[in-house]
């Protein structure tokens, strides 16, 4: 309507009027006052860049000034998450059609570290996380995590610019490092990736996303491998691309408690030396039906076949992670070969949560909610006589975000209530972290 209209300068007033037992509201949209941006001032951005404050910005010296952009730009430059207040002022100009605007930030600690663990009918799993939100105060993000299980390790470097060249673009670059050892299921094998990517807003609410990977795949297995994964046994490289689409209708990205996003991503082969095709759809809503209840559905489907005949590779095969599945342990759950969980061609899961924020008291900083978890892991291309187990997992259960003095602490009790005898279950998980 704007841009249809040309309201460079346009306003908005909101009314109200009560007549018995309803509410009427009128939204007025207008064309105020023709006023300039004379100067913008960034105040309080003691570590942070100011052009890093500056590229969250709608409006600019010289651009028309209404309150809409102004407040946009506020809330843009509080995505970032690396300020822990942020406020603006207006102020008059050299002339009665020329605004000053000044934009104060609170600048906090975005260094964080944070570490989780699972315990399960079969041991446990452990994971610390190492990050900085605003590397150099440039508004760059730099991340280092790290798995490890009775089975495996998994090491992750990553870096990421939100706003390249301030263009709206982000930029990403990971590698990462697995292990896995299983000598009783006959095989261990490393693999090394590393990737680049890239994403934008393409059009309103529209984003895409393009990436590059490259990895490389070496699976050794002895005697107590079979024949099937014994077939798998080698060195393999690839050199794959991804695109992806998403439509994020979400009132805001961290904690939604309105709207939804729709997404889909797919990666195909560039040069390897097992082709493969891999799709993965997922769309979340979210809706708020009063203060204390806020409620959520979320479906994710996900496949990968082979090309031109070839077999999926053990180390691409499909899982479920622990926030998919709860009550579940992260690729314990589908076909099984020997008795060792080698995931599957598809997978599939639906969440349905109802987050329950004033349950408890406000000075205990404490979020409850109850979740209804679904989902399955199924296809084995490789050897049609393996049992898949295809049978729906389900779970439900408890989930608690406290921010205690040492830092955020999340914490998950899950209930199975239909599994597999092969699937490994984890009732307890948590997870802490602080900021430096």
């Amino acid at each position: 309507m704007f841009e249809k209209n040309n309201l460079q300068f346009a306003e908005h007033q909101v009314q109200e009027n009560i007549e018995g037992d309803k509410i009427n509201i009128t939204f007025k949209i207008f064309e105020g006052q023709k006023i300039l941006v004379e100067r913008v001032n960034i105040l309080g951005n003691n570590v942070t860049n100011e052009s890093v404050i500056r590229g969250e910005l709608e409006l600019d010296e010289g651009d028309p000034f209404t309150k809409l952009s102004l407040d946009k730009s506020i809330s843009n430059i509080k995505s970032r998450n690396i300020f822990k207040k942020v406020e603006s002022e207006i102020l008059p100009g050299s002339s009665n059609d020329l605004k000053i605007i000044n934009v104060r930030v609170d600048e906090k600690p975005t260094g964080e570290i944070s570490a989780g663990a699972g315990i399960g009918t079969e041991g446990g799993t452990f994971a610390i996380n190492l990050s900085e939100n605003n590397w150099l105060g440039e508004g760059k993000r730099v991340g280092l995590s790290f798995e490890v299980t009775g089975e495996s390790l998994k090491g992750e470097l990553s870096y990421i610019n939100p706003n390249y060249n301030f263009l709206g673009n982000s930029l990403r670059y990971n590698i990462s490092n697995t292990t896995n050892d299983k000598p009783d299921q006959g095989y261990e094998n490393n693999i090394i990736s590393a990737g680049i990517g890239t994403e934008f807003e393409q059009y309103k609410d529209v984003f895409t996303n393009f990436g590059i990977n490259a990895a490389y795949d070496d699976l050794r297995t002895n005697s107590n491998a079979s024949n099937s994964l014994k077939k798998q046994s080698g060195e393999f490289s690839e050199l794959s691309g991804s695109y992806g689409f998403s439509f994020d209708k979400r009132d805001r990205k961290f904690m939604p408690t309105d709207g939804s996003i729709i997404s889909f991503n797919q990666t195909l082969p560039i040069v390897a030396d097992k082709p493969f095709i891999s799709n993965t759809f997922s769309t979340s809503s979210y809706h708020a039906f009063n203060e204390n209840f806020i409620g959520s559905g979320k479906l994710y489907l996900t496949s990968i076949n082979g090309i031109s005949n070839e077999d999926v590779r053990l180390s691409k095969r499909k899982f479920l992670s622990t926030k998919r599945l709860r009550g579940f342990r992260r690729g314990k759950v589908g076909p099984i070969d020997g008795s060792d969980h080698i995931g599957g061609n598809y997978a599939a899961a639906i969440n349905l949560e109802a987050n329950l924020p004033n349950f408890l008291p406000e000075d205990t900083n404490t979020d409850v909610g109850i979740f209804l978890d679904a989902g399955n892991v199924w296809g084995v291309d490789y050897d049609k006589n393996l049992d898949e187990t295809n049978k729906i997992r389900s779970s439900t259960g408890l989930s608690a975000s406290w921010i205690s003095p040492l830092g955020p602490m999340t914490f998950v009790l899950s209930k199975n209530i239909t599994k597999a005898d092969t699937d490994e279950t984890e009732s307890f998980n948590f997870n802490i972290g602080t900021s430096f």
